[in-house]
C-alpha cells in the first residue's frame, strides 16, 4: 500500500509538469471577461491555481482510476512574462496542495513546483490563448475567461495527458497506458 501510495503522488506530480492536451471546440467570440483593446502582453503573478481530474492507469496488469485536485497554496516570486515578440517565461515557484482519492482512500500533501512554466511561444486568437513549450515542443490551448488592466483568467476544461513516457523511479513500473483528464483554471493578475 506504502509504494501504491508513492507512486500516486509521484504520479500526481509528473501531471503538474507534463502535457498533452486535446483540441477543445469552445472559442467564444463575444467574451464579456475579454476587454477589447486590452494586451495580453505584460509580466503577470498568479493569485490562484486550481485543477481537478482522473487519472487512468495500468498498473501491473490491473486498470485503476483514481481523482485528483490540486489547490494552490502560495507563490514565491513567480511571474509569467508574456512578451510582445510573441515569446514567454516563467521564473519562481509556487506549492499546492495536493489530493488524490484511489482505492477508497484519500492523500493530501503539499508539493512545492519550480519555474512551472518555463519558455515558449505564443498566440491569441480572440479568447483562445495557445501556448507551445520550448523544451517538449506540446502546444496548450486556454480559453481567456478574463482579460482586462487587471486580472487574466485563463481555463483549460477537458486537459488531456498521455503520461505512457513519463519517467518513473528505479523500483517502478513504467507508466505505459497511463492517461489523465483534468480541468484547469488560473488567475493572475498583472504586475504594476
Amino acid at each position: 500500500m506504502r509504494k501504491i501510495t508513492f507512486f500516486c503522488f509521484l504520479l500526481t506530480s509528473f501531471l503538474l509538469v507534463s502535457c498533452d492536451e486535446e483540441e477543445d471546440d469552445t472559442n467564444e467570440v463575444n467574451n464579456p471577461g475579454l476587454e477589447e483593446n486590452v494586451s495580453i502582453v505584460d509580466a503577470w503573478e498568479p493569485t490562484n491555481l486550481y485543477y481537478e481530474g482522473t487519472v487512468t492507469m495500468d498498473l501491473q496488469g490491473q486498470s485503476f482510476s483514481m481523482n485528483h485536485s490540486a489547490q494552490s497554496v502560495s507563490f514565491d516570486d513567480f511571474v509569467i512574462n508574456i512578451n510582445e515578440d510573441n515569446t514567454y517565461n516563467s521564473s519562481g515557484s509556487y506549492t499546492v496542495n495536493i489530493t488524490i482519492e484511489a482505492m477508497g482512500q484519500e492523500i493530501t500533501q503539499q508539493q512545492t513546483l519550480e519555474n512551472f512554466f518555463g519558455t515558449g511561444t505564443w498566440s491569441q486568437d480572440g479568447s483562445t490563448f495557445t501556448s507551445t513549450d520550448d523544451e517538449s515542443g506540446i502546444s496548450s490551448e486556454a480559453t481567456i475567461e478574463v482579460l482586462n488592466e487587471t486580472t487574466l483568467k485563463l481555463v483549460i476544461p477537458n486537459y488531456e495527458m498521455d503520461l505512457s513516457n513519463a519517467e518513473t523511479p528505479v523500483g517502478f513500473p513504467p507508466m505505459e497506458g497511463t492517461s489523465s483528464v483534468m480541468d484547469v483554471e488560473m488567475t493572475l493578475v498583472r504586475i504594476q
